[in-house]
């Protein structure tokens, strides 16, 4: 059954253990037919990561419990089931902003499990004038975020990358995906 943000699941499954929910969002992120097509920008494709998150969680834990537990900042966006209040009392307790050399950075994206364990999720067009400079940056941000984030994914739109260029993408994020606690999503 397809959820879409808007609309609530017919029935929520059975809680699942934080690892098995893990590898299932990333396995959504992987084959979810509105993540498979050509995005304008990254606030676009970060709505469409958003949504399919959003159905995932609500199967997981129930239409009531999306907003408690998927989180982000970005009010602009207007992503639908968002909760500004869940995100205050997140960012208050001190889970949304990892501080480095006195600089607070912060993934795109946050999941919390119902048993307290966090995923980061950093969302990365690689589309502009320099796509390697935005993947450093996604790795970047995805990897600091194991300082205070269980486990973390990066989804990256790879925009239109020569066949050489696709094969050094799937080997790069197969071998970091060798990690136990980070995943690289690529998407077309």
């Amino acid at each position: 059954m397809e959820l879409k943000p808007n609309h609530a699941p017919q029935a929520a499954i059975a809680p699942t253990p934080f690892e098995l929910f893990f590898e299932d969002l990333v396995h959504a992120l992987e084959t979810d037919a509105r993540l498979k097509q050509a995005y304008p920008n990254e606030p676009s494709l970060e709505r469409a990561v958003w949504d399919t998150l959003y159905a995932r969680c609500g199967l997981h834990f129930g239409p009531d419990s999306v907003s408690s537990v998927l989180l982000s900042s970005h009010r602009s966006l207007g992503l639908p089931g968002r909760s500004q209040s869940e995100w205050h009392a997140f960012k208050d307790a001190g889970h949304a902003d990892l501080v480095i050399f006195g600089t607070s950075k912060r993934v795109d994206l946050a999941v919390r499990h119902p048993d307290r364990h966090l995923i980061g999720i950093e969302v990365e067009c690689l589309t502009q004038a320099n796509p390697a400079d935005a993947l450093v940056i996604g790795l970047g941000q995805t990897l600091l975020a194991l300082g205070h984030r269980d486990r973390t994914i990066l989804v990256a739109h790879c925009g239109s990358p020569t066949l050489a260029e696709q094969n050094e993408l799937r080997r790069i994020a197969a071998k970091i995906s060798q990690h136990p606690h980070v995943r690289i999503v690529l998407l077309p």
